[in-house]
């Protein structure tokens, strides 16, 4: 069978992976409990709709009003929690990427996660590495704006 598009370009987080509500924001809420353990804890919806808009540079800057110390500890917890959890892949997200890659697909990831994160996520989900990843650990202008 021939393929429609010889090259998927796909995002990870929340397209592929499930990292908010298993990475992204359980991190974010330790983070919280560590540096400001009297404010009110934010909700789920409240932490996508503001990483949404106005993003989530603005949340930690403008909103929570981090400091430059408090924005290190809570990339510190995230880093901890990137490290030691594995997101799980949406509903058929891999078996379908499995089977587009079978037929002789090329399946590439431009992400704001780290390469070796992506590796790891695909490797055990899907059993193979992307053939080209984008990732965090590139320059500004050759990564996910």
């Amino acid at each position: 069978m021939d393929l429609k598009y010889k090259c998927l370009i796909l995002d990870h987080d929340d397209t592929a992976v499930k990292s908010t509500p298993n990475i992204h924001y359980p991190s974010f809420v330790e983070a919280l409990k560590d540096l400001r353990p009297n404010d009110k804890p934010i909700t789920f919806e409240d932490f996508v709709r503001y990483c949404f808009n106005p993003g989530f540079s603005s949340l930690c800057k403008d909103i929570i009003k981090f400091t430059e110390e408090e924005q290190k500890h809570q990339q510190v917890v995230w880093k901890k929690y990137t490290e030691s959890t594995v997101p799980d892949f949406y509903e058929l997200f891999a078996e379908t990427i499995q089977e587009f890659k079978k037929q002789g697909g090329i399946v590439s990831v431009i992400s704001h996660s780290e390469r070796n994160r992506i590796e790891r996520d695909y490797s055990i989900h899907c059993g193979f590495v992307p053939d080209a990843i984008f990732g965090w650990e590139l320059p500004e202008k050759q990564r996910k704006p």
